[in-house]
């Protein structure tokens, strides 16, 4: 009958079309197949209309022709036309276009309907599980329609009065009776001679009230109930089901008009059943009255025929659009090309102007050869600069570099390890063009690991070099070349091609296995023309043509006292020129710092005594004149000399001193060829920074030292501190590149404060201040690992305790123990929490302090899964705290210890009825931020602080949400918290893949947790366990097998930390999981033994989490009895093993749960239903040998 497909049409799918001519098909693949029998070819328009993405209709058509053995849509058609089950099909599709246009008329009704948050429940009799689909289906249609709808199972004695029983019932504005012989006994009770008794605080109005409504899905009418029940409100699914679902909604909505929404469906519903009736009727008797096979094996053929011709225009005609398809894109790709020449990508490759700069162009064209040499072999051409500092190695590979037309043009920074990674982070933000890929850069960030970040930096910019052609990549300053290993190109399989410039001045580079030794260029001296030329131009400011000969003479008489390297040459050419000094003079002043630079000899690396001399005393020289211009300049200078020499940011100078006196210093240190001006381009935000020859800042340095007194070096070191800290403080919020620049300089002030000969208790006092900013700066970083090595350094150095105060020691001490806890290191923790409360004892007015120490133990011990301990902690801390008055500190942490209990309470509880506790505290939590909002309405930073948090705490209701089964709820709270910092962004994609699981929608849910698979994947983290579980249920319902065994059997091998009885569950899940992919597979032995896994796991499991008396129920009732492969009795084993496991999750979830209802027991009854073929073969030939053998034993 039409009626009852119409009324709830997944029964077709249940009861006619589960298996097609013996082939199993899950009922998307079932939806698909109808569209394509009913002449939806397009890929697009299926996906349009069944609400999915053209991508899954692809894999599931691919689905149905493996499983159907069609190599084409066509043949599926053929395939279903002799199977019999075309006219079934086909009205399948005739219900998808009527269920369309119901939804499409909901939609609708959502934005017109009085929005005030309706919320209904459905009360139906657990042990009913054959409504719970039909319910499902309502709960999804309302939702649409903007009304909340939540089904509850109860007890069966428990279903009229449960309204008293429960709170949440009392606060819904209607609730659904689903109506079955028990419910109907009941209501004729209360009002006949055979009365029952109703619970005393439940009044007869209370169940026939205006928000009662029954709903009659297996019974006609209440007509033989007594007159003074005729007045309740009933709705029956009798008739049609669309029409019901409106009579419901003019219920509970009396004051809204829906005639024109129910006429517009009727017409609708009336043109799409008479448009397809005739059609239907006589396909169905050409399968029926199949008695003339000879004609409709003619009837086949004419429309076989008839469907080829019409398939070969659209072919001709597919194949000539795809033509000029394949056109368009080769055109665009080659003009992608040439595009791409024209805007390289390139990094801020500074030189000195013309009039200061010697072009080599004879070592330019031995760079090009070499390079050139390598051309067309799948080799990486590289060439070694090697000489030492100040011989023009960098300047040289950068004028190369500028002049070529190369893809991408990238200096590497490659002095140390440090400044490699900074480089290449660089180059990561600069190639990441597209929105995904700025994603994936933001979550490397995110990793704690150090060396993970660090491959998966370097695996980044690796994928995006290969993608361009000819990039050019010079890695400047390689002290040893195994330094650079690790982020060297090798493979060009791997990276791509291209060509490297390596400047070093390690002359053993030659001698490595991964540069060619004929590709070595080693720099010498400067040709006597070349140190003329370079000399004149900066000393005369013209070319040397327009120079005399006796002028020529002179400058050649003097440049024979100047080593000839261009940092020299250029620094005297500017010192004289700057001071207008004549030659003699100038050889006077620079044998006059003989005796300092004999003192400095010895703090110097790598460098020859001739050739530094004469730089070093040019440089002093240099210093000295600036220091004259001003004093403070000094300061200022050993500041510069203390920090890395790269990307020194202007406006740490500018904190320390005057802005205006920091322009005029730069301006003097630029016109002496000290430093030069670059602008960060690692974020649209430009950073105005400078840098300085690393061999010229570490002569100034040494001189600095020499012509400081102790105190002076003292006192300008603590200042510098200062204005380090004062830095962190100002750019220390969020991701700002500001502090991301900061890091190199710690690092080498922290180096350097060792150097510099100040007093030992200036000296700790200052390394302690450093230890600390960078181990904070990780700490906000989520750099735990890092962050753990600079407390350590602090909390285990044998003086820092004198040098701390109390009240910092026990601040640094609480936040290592969050640093211990985040790392798994529970112990180490604890220890660290209980000193720094020792140590509040002796600061006063610490109620604060203590509270965070208290609530970060009660955080510490649910990691422990100590759920006792974990929640006395939140609630002393709570404690602690309720005295103290107001103020934005305390509120935060309110919230926050709330929002810990909140998530405590869901994780421990899942379902149960204690989990609501959760809620009450996740609400409570939101509720105090969201007064305080108010309250510090006009402070910017403080609402920036509240509502980061209320962002995050309406996250997490979601995910309480989730453990409670009000799904749809989660997913709103999760469209509504978008997480804008980015660092749970993995967490908030398996939280709704899982709400979406629940909802039935599977598409969508392996979508979000594939990304969240693969975010979680590329942030170097180790385990994906957690959504991988999930994601093996998805796949097994789709029927994709395969994918999920690599899911389950990834978890086997999983290192987890299992921290509260809802990961605990989970894990074990997967042992249920790998016990059904392998029965599915008819792979029964194995199966047993995952089962057995399973029982022996959830056992321990269960005797933990449920209540003694559901515990010992399941225990007598033998549930969790062990799995042993007979092959005689496999079939009633596994279909044991399947009941069983529905028993034990339904104790644990609830027996209405989605996971239980539309997955384990499903799993159990399809079994029941359709046993494994081989299953059935086997017991064959086992009756057919007893047969034989003139027995028979059963």
């Amino acid at each position: 009958m039409q009626n009852e497909f119409i009324n709830f049409y997944p029964e077709v799918y249940y009861k006619n079309l589960e298996a097609i001519e013996g082939v199993k098909f899950t009922p998307r693949e079932i939806d698909v197949i109808s569209c394509l029998l009913s002449g939806r070819t397009s890929q697009k328009s299926i996906a349009s209309f069944l609400s999915i993405s053209p991508k899954t209709v692809d894999s599931h058509i691919r689905n149905i022709m493996n499983k159907s053995e069609c190599p084409s849509s066509e043949n599926i058609r053929d395939f279903i036309e002799t199977s019999g089950k075309a006219p079934c099909l086909r009205e399948h599709y005739q219900n998808l276009l009527i269920q369309s246009s119901f939804e499409k008329l909901l939609k609708e009704l959502a934005s017109l309907i009085d929005k005030k948050n309706l919320i209904c429940y459905i009360l139906f009799r657990s042990d009913q599980e054959k409504d719970f689909h039909f319910l499902r289906r309502i709960e999804k249609y309302f939702s649409l329609a903007g009304v909340t709808v939540r089904i509850e199972g109860v007890e069966k004695h428990e279903l009229l009065f449960h309204l008293s029983e429960d709170r949440r019932f009392q606060k819904a504005d209607y609730i659904f009776y689903v109506v079955d012989d028990i419910l109907r006994e009941d209501l004729l009770k209360i009002y006949t001679t055979e009365k029952i008794e109703p619970p005393q605080n439940l009044q007869k109005n209370n169940v026939f009230s205006d928000k009662s409504i029954f709903l009659l899905i297996d019974y006609q009418s209440l007509k033989d109930l007594p007159n003074n029940l005729k007045n309740i409100k009933y709705v029956d699914f009798k008739n049609n089901y669309y029409f019901s679902l409106f009579e419901i909604l003019i219920s509970i909505f009396p004051n809204m008009n829906f005639n024109t929404f129910t006429e517009e469906f009727m017409v609708k519903y009336d043109l799409i059943q008479n448009s397809s009736k005739q059609k239907y009727i006589q396909e169905l008797s050409d399968v029926i009255n199949n008695e003339k096979e000879e004609n409709n094996v003619i009837l086949q053929m004419k429309r076989l025929k008839k469907r080829k011709s019409l398939i070969s225009i659209i072919a001709l005609i597919m194949f000539i659009f795809g033509f000029y398809i394949g056109f368009l894109e080769v055109k665009k790709h080659q003009e992608s090309q040439r595009e791409m020449h024209l805007h390289s990508i390139r990094s801020n490759l500074m030189i000195p102007t013309e009039n200061s700069f010697l072009k080599r162009p004879e070592l330019i064209d031995q760079i090009d050869e070499k390079l050139k040499g390598d051309k067309g072999i799948e080799t990486i051409a590289l060439v070694g600069l090697v000489g030492m500092g100040g011989v023009g190695k960098t300047t040289l590979a950068r004028y190369y570099a500028r002049s070529k037309d190369n893809s991408i043009v990238w200096e590497i920074n490659a002095e140390t390890k440090s400044s490699i990674i900074h480089s290449f982070k660089d180059l990561a933000y600069t190639l990441a063009k597209t929105q995904n890929q700025r994603e994936e850069l933001d979550a490397i960030q995110k990793i704690k690991d150090t060396e993970i970040k660090e491959e998966q930096l370097i695996s980044f910019v690796r994928d995006c070099l290969r993608e361009h052609l000819n990039w050019l990549l010079i890695y400047d300053n390689v002290e040893k070349f195994s330094d650079i290993k690790n982020y060297f190109p090798q493979d060009p399989e791997a990276w791509g091609h291209g060509k490297v410039i390596i400047t070093t001045r390690d002359s053993n580079i030659k001698n490595t296995n991964y540069i060619k030794p004929e590709n070595v260029i080693e720099l010498g001296e400067l040709t006597k023309e070349g140190a003329l030329i370079l000399f004149g131009k900066i000393l005369y400011n013209c070319d040397l043509n327009k120079l005399t000969q006796v002028q020529k003479e002179k400058m050649l008489d003097f440049l024979k006292e100047i080593p000839p390297f261009p940092l020299d040459v250029s620094l005297a050419a500017y010192y004289m020129r700057n001071e207008n000094l004549s030659y003699d003079q100038y050889k006077e002043r620079m044998n006059k710092f003989n005796a300092d630079f004999e003192k400095s000899q010895e703090n110097l690396v790598k460098e020859t005594s001739s050739y530094t001399k004469t730089r070093y005393a040019i440089i002093i020289s240099s210093l000295q004149k600036i220091i004259q211009l001003n004093p403070e300049y000094k300061e200022l200078l050993f500041f510069i000399c203390l920090v890395d020499s790269q990307a020194i940011p202007k406006k740490l100078l500018e904190l320390h001193k005057n802005p205006v006196m920091i322009d005029r210093l730069l301006r003097e240190l630029r016109n002496g060829s000290f430093v030069s001006e670059v602008m960060s381009e690692r974020t649209e935000e430009s950073i105005p920074s400078f840098f300085i020859h690393r061999s010229t800042q570490a002569l100034s340095l040494n001189f600095l030292i020499n012509s400081l007194s102790l105190e002076g070096r003292n006192n300008f070191t603590e200042k510098i501190i200062s204005t380090m800290k004062n830095y962190y403080e100002e750019f220390s919020e969020g991701d700002n590149p500001k502090i991301l620049m900061f890091i190199p300089h710690l690092e080498s002030l922290l180096k350097n404060i060792d150097k510099i000969n100040i007093s030992k208790a200036i000296h700790e006092k200052c390394r302690v201040d450093l230890l600390l900013l960078l181990g904070y700066l990780h700490y906000q970083s989520k750099n735990f690992p890092l962050a753990k090595k600079y407390f350590e350094d602090v909390l285990e150095g044998p003086n820092n305790s004198s040098i701390i105060s109390v009240k910092r020691l026990s601040e640094i001490e609480k936040d290592f123990g969050y640093i211990c806890a985040e790392l798994g290191e529970a112990d180490k923790a604890l220890i660290y929490l209980q000193k720094s409360i020792e140590l509040c004892k002796q600061i006063p007015h610490s109620e604060i302090l203590k509270a965070e120490n208290i609530k970060t133990m009660g955080y510490v011990y649910s990691g422990k899964n100590d759920f006792l301990k974990s929640r006395q902690y939140f609630e002393e801390a709570l404690e602690i705290i309720s005295n103290i008055d107001k103020n934005l500190k305390k509120t935060l942490l309110e919230a926050d210890i709330y929002a810990q209990l909140a998530i405590l309470y869901s994780m421990e509880y899942l379902n149960k009825n204690e989990a609501y506790k959760a809620e009450d505290y996740a609400l409570k939590s939101l509720k105090i931020l969201k007064e305080a909002q108010f309250f510090y309405k006009d402070s910017k930073n403080d609402l920036k602080k509240i509502s980061q948090r209320i962002e995050k705490h309406g996250w997490r209701l979601g995910q309480i949400y989730n453990r409670l089964g009000r799904y749809r709820e989660a997913i709103k709270e999760f469209d509504t918290n978008k997480l804008s910092n980015k660092t749970s962004q993995n967490r908030l994609l398996i939280s709704k893949g899982e709400a979406s699981l629940r909802l039935g929608n599977l598409e969508t849910a392996d979508q979000s947790l594939t990304e969240a698979i693969n975010m979680i994947e590329k942030s170097g983290k180790p385990n994906t366990w957690e959504p991988k579980v999930l994601r093996a249920e998805v796949k097994i319902r789709l029927g994709n097998f395969e994918e999920a065994y690599k899911d389950c059997s990834y978890i086997l091998n999983a290192k987890t930390k299992k921290r509260n009885n809802y990961l605990n569950v989970l894990f074990i899940t997967n042992f249920y999981h790998l016990g059904l992919i392998k029965c599915k597979q008819e792979k029964f032995k194995e199966s047993t033994e995952y089962f057995s896994m399973f029982f022996e796991a959830i056992e321990k499991f269960c005797k933990s989490f449920l209540d003694e008396k559901i515990y010992n129920d399941l225990e007598l009732k033998g549930v969790f009895q062990r799995v042993t492969y007979h092959e005689s009795t496999v079939i009633q084993d596994i279909q044991g093993s399947l009941q069983r496991s529905t028993k034990i999750f339904s104790a644990i979830y609830g027996a209405s749960h989605p996971f239980v209802c539309d997955y384990v027991l499903k799993n159990g009854e399809d079994f029941k239903k359709n046993p494994p073929l081989s299953l059935w073969k086997g017991l064959k030939n086992m009756f057919y040998i007893f047969f034989k053998n003139g027995s028979l034993c059963l």
